[in-house]
């Protein structure tokens, strides 16, 4: 059963299990009703890689993170690339754009990444309906923290051990995931609400990223995916962190 809690005075939501804070506040909004106010201003704290559609993109080339300052470039591949829709993502934003039928993904090579791993996404699947196992997600190589649409309502993540699931996901609705990857202590959140834990899922490194297909860009494990934003930790973010991520994906997204 998920914990809430709510404290008056504030406007403050929390939610804490396994050490998970998610809380926004007015004051974190800063008070204005233009969007871009705050999502242009809000810059995640140690994170690895940031790639939202709206900048760094080559279209049939390449996605590159000039959000956070780090450069590093996820490059194109598929029969045909990904693209991106302008207006399909909460509140008109962008979206890039993944495919079974295309195998298309984008791939930021092997950059050293272990273990600690956390993944904050805004993404949905897109399939009329589930027919076999779609990575939105993925390392390198196969089943290095992948995370899978695995069932009609239902995801996953692995990292070579065991399949940690959430079986209500509702996989084709947007949601803000976080995807933590961390042995014993890995777990799935929604919206900032940890659905799923307890799982030692391995400890596989991811080594990079593969986003839209497997790690081993062969398997028939593609996805049919919209993704609005990627932020990449190699650690776990920090109680402030998830509050920050709370208030730029209310801000921005509107949830």
């Amino acid at each position: 059963m998920r914990n809430r809690g709510f404290r008056r005075g504030a406007s403050v939501f929390l939610n804490r299990r396994a050490g998970h804070t998610d809380a926004f506040t007015s004051s974190a909004l800063i008070v204005s009703s233009t969007v871009g106010l705050l999502t242009d201003s809000f810059k995640p704290v140690g994170s690895a890689l940031w790639l939202r559609p709206d900048t760094g993109v080559v279209a049939g080339t390449s996605w590159t993170d000039t959000m956070s300052g780090g450069g590093l470039v996820a490059t194109a591949g598929g029969t045909t690339k990904p693209t991106v829709l302008a207006t399909s993502g909460p509140n008109s934003t962008p979206v890039m754009a993944y495919t079974v039928a295309n195998a298309s993904y984008h791939r930021v090579a092997t950059q050293g990444w272990v273990q600690p791993f956390f993944i904050w996404t805004v993404m949905k699947w897109t399939s009329a309906s589930w027919a076999s196992n779609q990575y939105v997600f993925d390392g390198v190589t196969l089943n290095t923290d992948a995370f899978i649409w695995s069932g009609t309502t239902a995801v996953e993540t692995y990292a070579g051990t065991a399949v940690q699931a959430w079986s209500a996901a509702s996989p084709k609705t947007f949601q803000a995931w976080g995807v933590y990857f961390a042995g014993a202590a890995s777990y799935i959140a929604s919206n900032g609400t940890i659905e799923a834990s307890g799982t030692n899922t391995g400890t596989s490194p991811p080594g990079g990223l593969t986003i839209g297909g497997p790690g081993d860009l062969a398997s028939a494990a593609w996805s049919d995916a919209q993704v609005a934003d990627i932020i990449v930790y190699t650690s776990l973010p920090s109680a402030g962190e998830l509050s920050r991520l709370a208030a730029y994906r209310l801000a921005r997204y509107g949830f």
